[in-house]
């Protein structure tokens, strides 16, 4: 009886530590989305984490500088929950979130390419 006791309670103590962090939930750990930081996620404001992601109205930002005020721009014109902001050289995540937008950015900080998830 002990040790039935004992197998539940540890593997629900190992599945809790499999367990995912809420959408939305993720933020830079300093400065802004558009800083020259690594890889950057900034979070949409409460309630609007169930917003899907769309690049369409965004892709004129390819081939230009990215400051934050155009980082927030984009983020909030695509309809997108996050906002990540890659550099070259860093590592990228590859699971695919329809509610994230992902702007790419090339040596030069001009952004290479904007998509969703």
């Amino acid at each position: 009886m002990r040790f039935s006791l004992l197998a539940s309670t540890l593997a629900a103590a190992v599945l809790a530590g499999c367990s995912s962090t809420p959408s939305g939930s993720l933020t830079a750990s300093s400065g802004s989305a558009a800083s020259s930081g690594g890889g950057m996620t900034s979070s949409a404001p409460a309630g609007q984490g169930d917003r899907m992601c769309n690049a369409d109205p965004v892709m004129n930002i390819v081939g230009k500088p990215l400051n934050d005020r155009a980082a927030n721009d984009a983020q909030q014109r695509a309809g997108a929950a996050t906002l990540r902001v890659m550099r070259p050289g860093q590592v990228m995540t590859m699971e695919y979130n329809p509610r994230r937008l992902t702007v790419v950015m090339d040596e030069k900080s001009v952004v290479s390419s904007v998509r969703c998830g």
